[in-house]
């Protein structure tokens, strides 16, 4: 019996793991997302990027940085076809990724920097990772630690190249107005006496802590619940 319950519950971390790392490694205390996205806020939600500047202002608030979200389906240069959850970051913020191997992400360039997930599906530094629809590729150029959102390993790249994944612009082609200035959240960390109720209704916003932003959570008899 106690062989089955360290079985069971060691399943449950990996379930864990496997939908919420990527967002557990987010050196944030909150998110922000739309005040509409009441559910699966990751997929639903669209803010506009001037909100970091409003956030920035809050008192209390010691850092606010735009990301996006997207699961994609793509293919590397190598041959591999790949389900990867594209997180859009400013390269340099609190939300870029730290890499182990190869080189950080660059303001204004198109490389990805790839979980270690990806990596073990044999993605190489210098391949491409292309997305048929819309027409984007990116270079793979580092790689980060293990992160993946709801079973899907991450990937991260500059926010104007996840603009043009999350809005179907390729890459060769401009962003609209509409597109440029839209994210799907910001990122927060918050001290102490920042009125978050106040800020969400001068904002159009609902914040949550970063764990109550996970999608799910197994609980320890590995039973999934939201």
């Amino acid at each position: 019996m106690a062989l089955l319950v360290v079985v069971v519950s060691g399943f449950a971390a990996g379930l864990t793991n496997d939908t919420t790392s990527a967002i557990e490694r987010m050196p944030v205390t909150h998110l922000a997302f739309a005040r509409s996205a009441s559910s699966e806020q990751f997929s639903r939600s669209l803010v506009p990027i001037s909100l970091v500047k409003r956030w920035s202002a809050v008192p209390g608030v010691e850092d606010a940085t735009p990301f996006g979200t997207a699961i994609l389906h793509a293919r590397s240069s190598g041959g591999t076809d790949l389900d990867l959850t594209v997180f859009g970051v400013v390269p340099g913020s609190l939300l870029s990724p730290s890499v182990r191997r190869g080189q950080p992400l660059t303001k204004g360039g198109p490389g990805v920097v790839i979980s270690d997930q990806l990596a073990r599906k044999g993605v190489r530094a210098g391949q491409l990772i292309t997305v048929a629809i819309p027409a984007v590729s990116m270079r793979v150029i580092g790689v980060t630690g293990s992160a993946s959102f709801g079973h899907v390993p991450a990937a991260y790249v500059d926010l104007p190249v996840w603009q043009h994944l999350r809005f179907s612009v390729p890459a060769r082609q401009p962003l609209p107005g509409s597109a440029a200035g839209q994210v799907t959240g910001i990122g927060l960390q918050v001290g102490a006496g920042a009125d978050l109720a106040a800020a969400d209704r001068a904002l159009d916003t609902r914040t949550v802590t970063k764990r109550a932003a996970f999608p799910v959570r197994p609980d320890t008899t590995g039973r999934i619940r939201s």
